[in-house]
């Protein structure tokens, strides 16, 4: 037998435990209707292997908090995992306290960081990946802005392997709407005053301290700030955002929409993205922590933190395009107890990610192949009637994936910390409106019912559509649920120039509009209407063809989707080169 059907068999068995559910697992596999993440292939059938894809983190503003830091992400990354670490809680630079009379600049750090993931490089498989993320109204953000710049800021504070997320909210939004001024201020300072930690709120609470600190400065009551134009900054991030690429945008308020532990004791908010910015739910810094060492091994036996965790996998719409109802039903039925199962058959690297994990049982179905899909049913993204189609099989993933994890809840159980009284909404949003929006004529109003009083649901998040590159390549499909990146047959991944002919350009070539072909705006549009079935994220990759768009266009569209839509997040810039069109730089 060829050696990619052991290995499907080997996963099938591990993942089913040889029990009668191995046949259906197998041939989702194998058949390629389901893509497992890398870390899968990677991972499962070594001896306590991670299997999870996404981590996110944060620490306390302590050296000892920040040093623990470095050694959590040294170890995710060994095993394969993508980082996501929270700066924000970090003082900014120049404060001063009893012990430090004037503290770094948050780059310094960032910079340590940067060489541990070039150091620990997931065992040697592949480089390590990390994203750091610092809020907009962080006293450094400039120099976290300019981190990979080559044409501004000092060289020595440069990191040009992290990957940098802004984190704005909906206070600095408006203010940009407004053509406002906005406050960088010090935190550290602010908690110092008033016992209020401004990186653990969201929404109206955040928005209440921004005002707050608004007051504090015109009554000349606060020292430490920096007053400047929304604008300025955001000009600055989307300067920083086309000039490097892979510099991210995301929305505090957003990502927090669909969090149904936002508000309550035991759970958290979300501070940041992970690494492909379709991943998160909460994140707490431990505090307190009990580590073991042997010189070969360091171990956390016990902690106060909680660190993110997911495993992904992927619906493979390329090889969907046939399928029945009862079809896509069950693959997404089998998505669900896949990664479901993975929790408990996989090892996570640290104590803060393992308690998470068995806390929430957090999981992540995507899609790869959804360019495919449209371009099978001559469908656009850029039409109306395609962005439609489009949102209708998004919304079966969801629907099917929700009833499938209630119902391994009525089986094994309810995650943890299940609480039905959370459960007042789906998705971010009143029940009775899903069914509004719904055009599959789904009864999501029926579904929040059974959950809240038949059994519960046994996963805290479902859906994750992550950006599947490599996965795409792997599956004869086209990334994620973008249209395809082009039509002339090669395509480069890292150092390889690989061959790729999308599945069905014989019978559909004209319906294959590549990424680049598409206005920007369109797929912005696109993304914030499916992603109200999604309850993380979209790795939205933005295209930019400069005989097409202009930056002013994709900027109006970001900020108008964040602030009245449910777009929660931006991920790469690619910006088409001269040698495609002439005269572009």
């Amino acid at each position: 037998i060829e050696y990619p059907v052991i290995a499907d068999i080997a996963n099938a068995l591990i993942i089913s435990r040889g029990d009668k559910h191995f046949n259906k697992i197998f041939k989702m596999i194998h058949n390629q209707l389901i893509s497992l993440a890398t870390p899968f292939k990677r991972n499962l059938r070594r001896p306590n292997g991670n299997v999870g894809s996404c981590f996110i983190g944060e620490n306390i503003d302590s050296l000892s908090g920040l040093t623990k830091a470095f050694a959590d992400m040294s170890f995710i990354s060994k095993e394969g995992g993508g980082i996501g670490w929270y700066l924000g809680k970090i003082r900014p630079e120049d404060t001063y306290s009893y012990k430090i009379v004037k503290s770094n600049n948050i780059t310094k750090w960032a910079k340590i960081i940067n060489d541990i993931a070039v150091a620990v490089n997931q065992g040697g498989a592949r480089p390590g990946a990390i994203t750091l993320g610092l809020d907009w109204w962080h006293m450094d953000i400039f120099s976290f802005l300019d981190i990979k710049s080559e044409l501004n800021g000092d060289l020595r504070d440069k990191a040009f392997d992290i990957f940098p997320q802004i984190i704005v909210d909906r206070w600095f939004l408006e203010k940009k709407e407004k053509n406002g001024d906005v406050i960088l201020f010090n935190h550290y300072e602010y908690k110092k005053q008033f016992g209020v930690d401004v990186t653990e709120l969201i929404e109206d609470d955040l928005y209440k301290v921004h005002q707050h600190v608004e007051q504090l400065v015109s009554e000349g009551k606060f020292p430490h700030h920096r007053v400047i134009k929304a604008k300025e900054l955001w000009k600055k991030t989307l300067w920083t955002w086309i000039e490097i690429g892979d510099f991210y945008i995301v929305n505090k308020d957003k990502l927090n929409s669909s969090n149904y532990l936002k508000y309550d004791p035991e759970g958290g908010i979300a501070k940041q993205a992970n690494l492909c910015v379709e991943s998160f739910s909460f994140s707490r810094a431990p505090k307190n922590w009990k580590e073991e060492s042997n010189g070969e091994t360091r171990t956390t036996t016990e902690t106060n933190g909680l660190y993110h965790s997911c495993n992904l996998l992927s619906v493979v719409a390329t090889n969907l395009v046939n399928a029945t109802e009862s079809q896509l039903e069950e693959v997404c039925y089998y998505a669900v107890m896949i990664l479901d199962r993975s929790i408990d058959e996989g090892k996570m690297p640290v104590l803060e990610a393992k308690k998470m994990s068995e806390l929430i049982r957090n999981i992540g179905i995507g899609l790869v192949g959804m360019g495919d899909y449209m371009a099978y049913n001559n469908k656009m993204y850029d039409k109306a009637e395609g962005q439609e189609f489009g949102e209708k099989f998004v919304e079966k993933i969801s629907y099917y994936s929700y009833k499938a994890s209630h119902e391994l809840a009525k089986q094994e159980g309810a995650y943890p910390l299940f609480k039905s009284e959370n459960y007042n909404k789906l998705l971010g949003k009143d029940p009775e409106l899903l069914n509004e929006l719904s055009l599959n004529g789904f009864d999501w109003v029926e579904l929040t019912r059974c959950i809240r009083e038949e059994g519960g649901i046994r996963n805290f998040y479902l859906l994750a559509f992550a950006p599947n590159s490599s996965t795409g390549i792997l599956m004869g499909a086209s990334a994620s649920y973008l249209p395809v990146y082009n039509i002339e047959m090669v395509q480069t991944l890292d150092d390889l120039s690989l061959p790729i002919i999308p599945k069905y350009i014989d019978k559909s070539l004209w319906s294959y509009k590549t990424k680049f072909q598409y206005h920007p705006s369109d797929i912005i549009i696109c993304t914030d209407k499916w992603q109200k079935w999604v309850d993380t994220g979209m790795s939205m990759e933005i295209n930019i063809n400069p005989t097409i768009c202009k930056i002013n266009e994709i900027s109006d569209t970001i900020v108008d989707r964040m602030l009245n839509g449910d777009l929660k997040t931006v991920y790469y810039s690619l910006t088409i080169d001269g040698k495609t069109s002439e005269g572009c730089t």
